[in-house]
């Protein structure tokens, strides 16, 4: 079926389609009938003098012309334009937004907070589940001359979750990936992950407080049928 317009002619509407010739000293042409697009039509132009409107989602199937995948939402506005947006990840890795913080009168204290606990249903329930997490420490401290003395690093560290739920650091599994200080007295600041996954952070007593901050920012998890967190 061809486009079909319509047209005044002599104070009367006329019809024609595209392949004939417009009727002579016709007005107010408008298109009345546009068929769905095939292979016979994909040569021809398109007139389209108020612009596309994005609401035009469908093919000939009913099937829309944009389907959303994992993780992605599409929406059309009522006036035309589409937007895609992604509504989070479910590769590999995720982000988190575990934190702790503690104030450290003494030289080794214990981040308040378990921040290496695992998101819920990383585990199987009858498998253990390896996890790689990754996590930033800042240490804020002043000496008894009120220098300044700061420390910023990031760990990746290794733990797995039993078929109980239970979390468990590997240890020797700690990597410091990198580390800044400022002061006299951070040499000897560090930071450990105790087997329960609790973190230990060390201090000069030369400092007589350090406030140390913890956050979780990523969590990458592998479960023995493959399938990832």
């Amino acid at each position: 079926m061809a486009i079909i317009y319509r047209g005044r002619v002599g104070g009367n509407y006329q019809y024609w389609n595209e392949n004939d010739l417009v009727p002579s000293g016709a007005t107010n042409i408008t298109v009345v009938n546009v068929p769905a697009l095939t292979a016979s039509h994909v040569d021809r132009s398109v007139y389209a003098p108020d612009g596309i409107s994005g609401s035009l989602t469908q093919l000939t199937g009913s099937t829309s012309y944009l389907i959303a995948g994992t993780n992605i939402t599409i929406t059309s506005a009522s006036n035309g334009p589409i937007t895609i947006s992604s509504t989070g990840g479910s590769g590999s890795a995720v982000l988190v937004t575990g934190s702790a913080s503690t104030n450290a009168g003494s030289p080794n204290a214990i981040v308040d907070g378990n921040i290496l606990s695992a998101s819920n249903g990383v585990w199987d329930g009858s498998q253990a589940v390896g996890l790689r997490q990754q996590f930033h420490v800042l240490g804020l401290g002043y000496d008894t001359s009120s220098n300044l003395n700061q420390f910023a690093a990031t760990y990746l560290v290794m733990t797995h979750v039993d078929a109980a739920g239970v979390q468990t650091a590997i240890q020797n599994s700690l990597t410091e990936i990198s580390r800044e200080t400022t002061g006299s007295f951070v040499s000897g600041w560090d930071v450990n992950v105790n087997t329960d996954c609790s973190l230990a952070v060390t201090g000069f007593t030369n400092s007589p407080s350090v406030v140390w901050y913890a956050q979780r920012v990523l969590e990458m998890g592998l479960r023995k049928d493959g399938s990832r967190t």
